[in-house]
């Protein structure tokens, strides 16, 4: 089957940083670029579609889970974004095999977002809430991957 590497560049953005992800496969001794997210552009202001606090996970198939909140300087809230993605026709074009949004709160104590890997999907637990004592209320989703 060969050996993977998941492997990231930061580039420093306003209020943050970026992170691009590249995938490479082992095979006769040599190693090929299968998998390359630069991200989705999302708006004219933001052309990198910047993401930042970036958490990944390599599953079998292989597929790539991404978990990232977008750059921000004045706010602990922001958005979740997960995406699911495997090697597609060509490096630069990978298939995108799921994806989901939701609100965090990004200034818990305990650390922002955890994901594990279950049979079939994915667990999530990240802080959504902060109350008016400063507790923060964790949130778990269970996704499913194809």
């Amino acid at each position: 089957r060969g050996a993977w590497i998941l492997a990231g560049l930061e580039a420093p953005v306003p209020c943050g940083t970026h992170l691009f992800l590249a995938l490479f496969k082992e095979a006769a001794g040599q190693w090929k670029l299968v998998l390359l997210d630069l991200h989705e552009t999302r708006s004219e202001a933001d052309p990198l579609g910047a993401r930042e606090h970036v958490q990944t996970l390599l599953l079998d198939g292989p597929k790539v889970v991404i978990a990232s909140t977008p750059p921000w300087c004045t706010s602990c809230w922001s958005v979740l974004h997960v995406r699911v993605e495997a090697p597609g026709a060509d490096a630069e074009s990978p298939s995108l095999l799921g994806h989901f949004e939701d609100s965090i709160y990004r200034c818990a104590d305990e650390g922002m977002l955890r994901m594990t890997p279950l049979k079939g999907g994915i667990r999530l637990r990240y802080g959504s809430m902060a109350g008016l004592d400063g507790t923060t209320v964790t949130r778990v989703k269970t996704l499913p991957i194809p």
